[in-house]
């Protein structure tokens, strides 16, 4: 690609060696020429190569004016980038592995039913789990943001309310709680999921397993938060180890948590998971003196 009339390609990328973080395209603003180069590049592509040169040991400065010097290079800023497509992406052909049978997803312009898509989401996603790619790129992310702290989870107060010592939540991104007795602090984050290419951003929390003592503050934080749906990633007991502690009432049964009252309304278990429907009242009582 070259740039348009005021030097610009028109991309934005995130990480380099120093972040401990592969190079991806974070942004490309729309008619830009990185927009209109074939094939066109994506947000969350990864950059493994500009102009021939490895990016893997460079700075994320390096990197950005390495691109923007190449605006004035002798071949005319021409800039050539070697990427790895990122397979969430919607749109371009990707190059699949020989034998590959999942087909190709669609243009989210398209008249395409969303049933459709969450199933090739999930085929694609089963592929990449049978070999191994997906568990690599995990392996890839960092373990902590760099810039971000986590200082409120370490203050004498909150310490207990960790399950972990290493997995607490940002500062600027923590759930805080607004009417607890036991305080704001909550080992849960904000998320926001971006889907490259769709418009679509995902938003949930992400929680710890409650602890015994910190369940009263988990559906508090449900409450408060309006959550209709909680997905429960771990079982209660792994290998013999306490991962979970059971912070809901069983069927027909109902339990006190603070002020809430939380009733187990209907349980169905399936050989892979169990669904449960709760209801949650407030049990706050006002009085009014006349």
């Amino acid at each position: 690609m070259r740039p348009d009339g005021l030097g610009r390609f028109g991309f934005n990328v995130k990480g380099g060696a120093d972040q401990n973080y592969p190079v991806i395209v974070s942004r490309v603003a729309p008619g830009s020429s990185a927009d209109k180069a074939h094939p066109r590049l994506n947000e969350g592509d990864q950059v493994l190569f500009i102009n021939g040169r490895d990016v893997a040991p460079m700075s994320h400065d390096m990197v950005v004016d390495f691109i923007r010097s190449a605006r004035v290079a002798p071949n005319g800023g021409e800039l050539v980038l070697t990427i790895k497509p990122n397979v969430y992406r919607l749109g371009d052909e990707l190059d699949e592995p020989e034998g590959a049978t999942v087909p190709e997803p669609v243009r989210v312009a398209e008249s395409v039913p969303r049933s459709d898509k969450l199933s090739h989401s999930l085929r694609l996603l089963s592929d990449a789990l049978a070999t191994g790619r997906i568990v690599a790129h995990f392996e890839q992310l960092y373990r902590k943001k760099p810039g971000m702290t986590m200082n409120d989870c370490r203050l004498p107060q909150n310490l207990n309310k960790n399950r972990y010592r290493d997995v607490c939540p940002y500062d600027a991104t923590r759930v805080h709680l607004n009417s607890s007795p036991n305080g704001d602090y909550i080992n849960a984050n904000y998320v926001n999921m971006e889907i490259p290419s769709s418009g679509i951003v995902n938003r949930y929390i992400a929680c710890q397993g409650p602890l015994a003592h910190t369940s009263a503050d988990h559906w508090l934080m449900v409450w408060e938060q309006l959550c209709t749906h909680i997905v429960m990633l771990t079982t209660t007991i792994e290998r013999g180890r306490a991962k979970c502690h059971q912070y809901w009432p069983r069927l027909h049964e109902s339990h006190e948590y603070g002020r809430l009252l939380v009733t187990c309304i209907r349980d169905h278990e399936t050989p892979n998971c169990s669904y449960r429907e709760f209801s949650v009242k407030d049990r706050t009582v006002r009085f009014f003196f006349i």
